[in-house]
């Protein structure tokens, strides 16, 4: 098999299974070692959440939102010291026209390609090698983030975050910045010895993909880092523990399937405005055996043919009926935002990854047909399982 980047079945193995025995571990691990950290910050972020009539979080869920924080200033302050207003304004505007236009999506998505290498430069050679914590570099980092047309969820927890540190001392939310950037760099290099396996292929193929990125609308998209990798395995283990009582509860399931799971060479799935079914044309196709497990243990599949199918709604649309839990599967970037999406529709979603990545969107040329863990699957829906 062409691993891209990133394969959940280690080595020679038939499934992926180690990987969810490996993650489940390495997450009971990183929330008892990450309390030093955050243990204080905690109970003051709550007050200031209350004060805003915002839900309040749990430890693994602000454990999750600051060390993403942290992930994405190790990562990607480096490029945003240099960021100008307007190149945001502009990136943001044609990101607006790409995703709003059906027919100029392809004149749009070269635009965005070209512009995003030239003014945000995240191929040049030149860095800003010490960035200094505080709010005015965290300004820069969001205005890079929002103009990359990449981080939407994590830009809503984001401002948040420096929300709240604005209303502390400068002395404190300096140090608060600094904290979460060494915890990063703390589960940088621990998830490296955990998950590296998985994602060995990640560098190589980061190396060898900045001449194809040229003028891609997806090129930050293929160019993140490992540890994101890493921090996104971590945060659909945390996500699915936190909603998974509100998943259970709900009486209608719906399994979300990316369209690279389907047959390339034969699929004759039927497309509504927003999804695809299966028609069960191969016996042979995951989706089709997914559907057939589906009528035995009553959910849903859809398939969809781009995650905008579910995030592009308006306000006013309802995408799911009420009393509804999402399944929701994606290559291991999409998860966090994709959780976090649901969570903000009001929709209890759990996810699972896809064993490694294969569309044509992004990652191959052809298409490599994908799959997922079907005991992963099974523990999901069942009510008794841990």
């Amino acid at each position: 098999m062409d691993v891209i980047t990133y394969n959940l079945m280690e080595d020679l193995a038939e499934d992926s299974q180690k990987f969810y025995e490996d993650i489940a571990k390495l997450t009971d691990e990183i929330l008892n070692e990450s309390k030093p950290f955050l243990a204080t910050s905690l109970g003051l972020y709550n007050k200031f959440l209350i004060n805003k009539g915002i839900k309040t979080l749990s430890y693994p869920q602000y454990m999750l939102e600051t060390l993403m924080l942290g992930v994405l200033w190790i990562t990607y302050s480096k490029y945003a010291m240099d960021i100008k207003r307007k190149n945001r304004t502009i990136l943001i505007k044609i990101d607006l026209l790409r995703r709003k236009s059906k027919y100029m999506k392809p004149v749009y998505n070269s635009l965005k390609g070209l512009f995003t290498e030239v003014l945000l430069a995240n191929n040049s050679k030149i860095r800003t090698t010490n960035v200094e914590k505080n709010l005015e570099s965290l300004d820069k980092l969001i205005l890079w983030l929002e103009a990359s047309g990449e981080f939407k969820t994590e830009i809503i927890r984001i401002n948040r975050l420096k929300n709240f540190l604005s209303t502390l001392s400068k002395d404190s939310s300096e140090e608060f910045l600094k904290q979460v950037a060494s915890m990063a760099q703390w589960y940088e290099k621990k998830s490296n010895k955990v998950l590296g396996t998985y994602t060995r292929n990640v560098q190589a193929f980061l190396d060898g993909s900045k001449v194809n990125n040229k003028w891609r609308e997806d090129a930050i998209f293929r160019q993140r880092a490992r540890v994101e990798y890493h921090l996104n395995m971590l945060g659909a283990e945390i996500l699915n523990r936190e909603y998974r009582k509100e998943f259970l509860k709900t009486s209608k399931k719906i399994l979300l399937l990316p369209v690279c799971m389907k047959k390339y060479y034969k699929c004759s799935a039927k497309k509504s405005e927003r999804f695809y079914t299966c028609n069960k044309c191969s016996d042979t196709c995951e989706i089709t055996q997914l559907e057939q497990l589906g009528n035995k243990l009553g959910f849903e599949v859809l398939i969809i043919p781009h995650e905008s199918s579910v995030s592009a709604i308006e306000s006013h649309e309802t995408l799911f009926e009420k009393n509804t839990g999402v399944i929701g599967v994606a290559c291991v970037l999409k998860l966090i935002a994709g959780g976090w999406m649901l969570e903000d529709m009001g929709v209890p979603a759990q996810c699972i990854i896809l064993d490694y990545c294969g569309c044509k969107n992004h990652w191959h040329d052809k298409g490599i047909e994908t799959k997922i863990n079907l005991n992963k699957l099974n523990k999901i829906l069942d009510k008794q399982a841990k």
